[in-house]
């Protein structure tokens, strides 16, 4: 559960410094972290939070799917494991694995158990595109943004 906690908190930073809207964070800011050139506010938690809470979710559920298969057959695993990765260095985790305490017996379990994973990640990957879809702003918002001048 820590090392979540402290992933969650990786990716929710880079995902304020990736966003690349220092100057809009300054002017609700709540603390300055010279160190990462940063200021974290509302603004910037909420870009942060709209970068990290996808993101793990569909590394989580992946992952829960690979988990979930070898249990379904049986197979001794480990419940995901995430990776953090400090901010400035990539989007926050290097990743989540399982471990799988035993040889998988048959090239059938095998098989579901890799496939579970990528499988159930696309079903959230796919929630989440037709959720941006759904809330795309008019084409007419590009027109107010400096240098998209028609």
């Amino acid at each position: 559960m820590l090392l979540f906690v402290v992933t969650f908190a990786s990716v929710t930073l880079s995902g304020m410094i990736w966003t690349g809207r220092e100057t809009v964070y300054v002017l609700d800011a709540w603390v300055t972290l010279d160190w990462l050139g940063l200021s974290i506010g509302p603004t910037a938690l909420l870009d942060g939070l709209r970068f990290s809470v996808p993101f793990l979710l569909f590394l989580g559920v992946h992952e829960m799917g690979h988990y979930v298969a070898a249990l379904k057959h049986g197979i001794d695993a480990s419940p995901p494991y995430f990776i953090p990765l400090p901010p400035l260095v990539g989007v926050g985790t290097l990743g989540a694995v399982i471990r799988i305490r035993e040889p998988i017996p048959t090239t059938r379990k095998l098989f579901d158990v890799g496939a579970a994973g990528p499988l159930a990640g696309f079903v959230v990957a796919l929630g989440a595109l037709l959720y941006a879809l759904a809330t795309l702003p008019p084409p007419a918002y590009l027109l107010d943004i400096p240098g998209h001048d028609a």
